[in-house]
């Protein structure tokens, strides 16, 4: 088989081009690697600035989740041969674990937010209902064993059963700690 000097470089040109994309490729992926660190760092920085009494074990662990996934990344790059499938599943996965990250961050922090206020609002209720003081120091109890979401639950309830519509009051009063605390 006798291949001729502009197949060679025909063959050559392409090979070329193809590696000029391969690079090209590694370049943006590595430049969002460093996009996805700043975010989880952002992230990170609103977990432990939020004004909470502890940060839970799970969101713990998908902070440690989301950065393990990033490690993964990085050593998908550095493997040779470069296998580009593999490292754009990885990054989709960390991209995945980093919004559930988010999400769930956020969520924590606005079912705080809205706990502190449910308890502003009703300390009102406190000294005349008895039911509500009972059920304001379970939630208490939950809130400081970081439960949050159980937290702002039995305070929501306890408020509800005395003013049907408090919650939506707390809502209104919430709104503007709500937007500034969950900015990212």
């Amino acid at each position: 088989i006798t291949t001729s000097f502009e197949q060679i470089v025909s063959e050559q040109s392409t090979f070329a081009e193809d590696l000029k994309k391969l690079r090209v490729e590694e370049m943006d992926i590595r430049n969002e690697l460093d996009g996805l660190r700043k975010e989880l760092h952002l992230v990170d920085r609103k977990l432990h600035k939020a004004n909470i009494p502890g940060i839970p074990d799970e969101m713990r662990s998908r902070v440690a989740e989301v950065e393990e996934q990033l490690f993964v990344v990085e050593k998908s790059l550095e493997e040779v041969p470069l296998n580009m499938a593999q490292v754009r599943t990885n990054v989709k996965v960390a991209k995945e674990l980093l919004e559930g990250a988010r999400t769930k961050v956020i969520e924590m922090v606005e079912n705080v937010i809205l706990f502190e206020h449910t308890i502003r609002y009703g300390n009102r209720y406190r000294a005349t209902h008895p039911d509500v003081q009972k059920r304001f120091r379970a939630a208490e109890r939950s809130f400081t064993a970081l439960r949050y979401t159980k937290a702002l639950e039995e305070a929501g309830v306890a408020v509800s059963q005395v003013d049907p519509k408090a919650l939506e009051a707390i809502q209104r009063l919430a709104q503007d700690d709500l937007y500034k605390a969950t900015k990212l």
